[in-house]
């Protein structure tokens, strides 16, 4: 009988350790801190996205400062390169001009290959 009661006792204690205040803070504060983290992880990558972003943008910013067609060249003037720069639209409206003529030709020329066929 008193093995019995050494295991009762044995027992009790345990689950008066389980219930203790302190167990239930512990239990508290393991569920805090995995909230926590996952909350600190959701920001690490919010943070790697934000950094990539700014790594791409940066980038973006350096190839626009090295494009020559954007340096100022002290011997242009704003109009000199503006005309210029008109005279490169002209040029590329007439070419799609003649790109699009070109095209209509090709799809008739298809569209009658496709009634032979």
């Amino acid at each position: 009988m008193r093995k019995f009661a050494s295991v009762g006792k044995l027992a009790i204690v345990g689950l008066l350790v389980l219930c203790s205040p302190a167990c239930t803070e512990h239990k508290r504060l393991a569920s805090e801190t995995v909230i926590m983290r996952q909350k600190i992880d959701e920001e690490e990558q919010k943070f790697k996205d934000l950094n990539d972003e700014y790594r791409i943008l940066a980038d973006n910013l350096n190839a626009l400062k090295a494009d020559p067609s954007l340096k100022h060249s002290g011997k242009t003037t704003p109009e000199d390169r503006a005309k210029k720069l008109q005279i490169e639209i002209d040029s590329l409206t007439s070419q799609k001009a003649d790109a699009e003529k070109a095209l209509a030709v090709l799809k008739e020329d298809f569209e009658t290959y496709k009634k032979a066929n």
